[in-house]
C-alpha cells in the first residue's frame, strides 16, 4: 500500500488529506498518479485548464518519501510498500 497526501488546494479537490492505494507488480509513480487521478478526477491533479490557469502549471508537485520527483521520472520512479507520497500544486512566485 501507498499512502497519498493531498496539500493545498489539492486537498480541496479530493476531498480529503490522505488515501491509500494498493500497489500493482512493479508499479511506478506514473501508475499511481494515473490510479489517483481515476479516484479523485483528473483536474484535481493538473489536467483541467482552470487548475492551468491558477497554478501556471500543468502537473503538480510531486514528492516521494521527502523528495521531489520531476515528470520526466515518474514513469522509472518504482514504489514500494509503504512508500508516502505527497501531491501539491506547482509552487509559483514572483
Amino acid at each position: 500500500m501507498v499512502r497519498v497526501r493531498f496539500l493545498s488546494t489539492l486537498k480541496e479537490a479530493a476531498g480529503a488529506e490522505w488515501a491509500t492505494f494498493a500497489l500493482a507488480e512493479a508499479a511506478d509513480l506514473e501508475a499511481l498518479l494515473a490510479a489517483v487521478a481515476a479516484a479523485v478526477g483528473g483536474g484535481a491533479l493538473g489536467r483541467s485548464a482552470e487548475y492551468q490557469w491558477r497554478h501556471g502549471a500543468a502537473e503538480p508537485m510531486v514528492l516521494l518519501n521527502g523528495r521531489q520527483v520531476e515528470p520526466d521520472r515518474w514513469a522509472v520512479t518504482s514504489l514500494a510498500d509503504g512508500d508516502e507520497v505527497w501531491l501539491l500544486p506547482p509552487l509559483a512566485g514572483g
